[in-house]
Parts: structure tokens; sequence; C-alpha cells
């Protein structure tokens, strides 16, 4: 219970804060589209298996700032994200930094710029197609601790989100 009371107060937190933070200041920021790229190292794992992906900017949107990128993932797949998204604030997310915090991955991405590029899993207990979905949540400015929130004091943040379906094989075949 009490997770879910954090999640739900993450989720109003970002909302709130998105909502400022583009208004704010919009004529002093050059923006971009914004384009971000998944590439799943299987897209197919048997049961039980986990996941494997990285995603990255390609073109960030904000330019010319230091940006950085995290992602966030629905972490049940029981309760998954509605494609209508109007379950954004009753599930929980995992949460995935950043390769250059992400010490331990590192190691096997080093052709990946590390500020903007986010190494993360997911684990399925049943077979068949299923549906990935969460948010890039791309920022500049600030600083970012993982046991908190992100705080940006003169930054900025774009949420997008994002699909991909995976096929999760039963472990009997």
């Amino acid at each position: 219970m009490i997770n879910k009371c954090i999640n739900i107060f993450s989720f109003i937190f970002y909302f709130v804060l998105i909502v400022s933070c583009k208004n704010e200041n919009q004529k002093n920021q050059q923006i971009n589209e914004g384009k971000y790229n998944i590439t799943l190292l299987n897209d197919s794992i048997r049961l039980n298996e986990h996941l494997k992906a990285i995603a990255y900017i390609e073109t960030p949107f904000f330019i010319d700032k230091n940006v950085r990128l995290i992602v966030y993932l629905e972490n049940d797949e029981n309760d998954p994200l509605k494609k209508d998204l109007s379950n954004e604030r009753d599930i929980p997310f995992d949460l995935f930094i950043s390769l250059d915090q992400d010490e331990y991955n590192q190691k096997w991405f080093k052709d990946y710029h590390f500020e903007t590029s986010v190494v993360f899993g997911k684990k399925f207990s049943t077979p068949g197609e299923k549906t990935l979905r969460g948010y890039f949540l791309e920022y500049y400015g600030g600083n970012y601790d993982p046991k908190n929130d992100i705080v940006l004091e003169d930054g900025k943040m774009e949420k997008k989100y994002f699909e991909k379906t995976i096929y999760i094989k039963d472990t009997i075949n």
C-alpha cells in the first residue's frame, strides 16, 4: 500500500513538474521533436528469462543541452499500462537510470553515450505475445538521485511514451 501511494505521489509530482516546466521560459530554449530508440537484445525470450534492452536518444528533444535519460517501465504484467494511458496513475513503474550511473552495465555497452542511454529489463511469468509499455524521461539541469526524485533547478524535462512487442516462449517448447 505504501509503495502504491509513493508511486501515485511520484506521478502527480512529475505531472505538475512537467506542466510547469513546459510553460516556463519556452521562448529561451531550443527544442526538437526528440527521437528515441529501443533495441531489444532478443525479440523473443523463454518464460522466466529476463528481457534485456537498451534505450537511447538518437536526437535530443532539447538542443544544445547536456541531456540525460531515464526509463520508466510498467512493472506488473498482470496490471499493465493501458494503451490509452488511463491507468498511469494507478500502477507501479520500475525506474531505470542512465549508464553513467549504472556502473554494472557499462562494460557491455561501451559504444553508447552513457548519459543518454539506459539499459533495462523485465521478467515475464506467462507465455505469449506481450506489449511492453513505459516512457522515456529526457531532462537537463538539476541533479538526479535515484533514491529520491529528479531535482530540476533551472532545467526542463520531456516525457515520451513507448511500447514494444515481445514474444515469450513457453519453456516446454
